[in-house]
């Protein structure tokens, strides 16, 4: 039961979603404690805001923000393996 619980302990991550300095960033959760910060967006005109997260069942991570680079808030994701390599760049939900 120990080594079955260690092994989940070793596959499964937390991850997190902040923005640090104006800049959308994800932090993975390994047993041992976080990793460094793992850039999303490098946009420096706008802010990026709101974040969100998800881990569909092959455990990529789907990252959500509000990015108002424009008049208007417009809704951006991206798409990143469990190990934070770019699978999907940061795209334009909104049109």
């Amino acid at each position: 039961m120990i080594k079955q619980l260690l092994v989940l302990l070793v596959v499964f991550f937390v991850y997190s979603a902040v923005t640090v300095n104006e800049h959308l960033c994800i932090l993975y959760a390994y047993p041992d404690g976080w990793s460094d910060d793992i850039l999303i967006n490098a946009d420096t005109l706008a802010v990026e805001e709101y974040p969100d997260i998800g881990i569909d069942s092959k455990n990529n991570v789907w990252i959500t923000w509000d990015d108002n680079s424009l008049i208007s808030g417009e809704i951006y994701y991206s798409k990143r393996d469990s190990l934070g390599n770019c699978l999907i760049p940061e795209t334009n939900l909104s049109g």
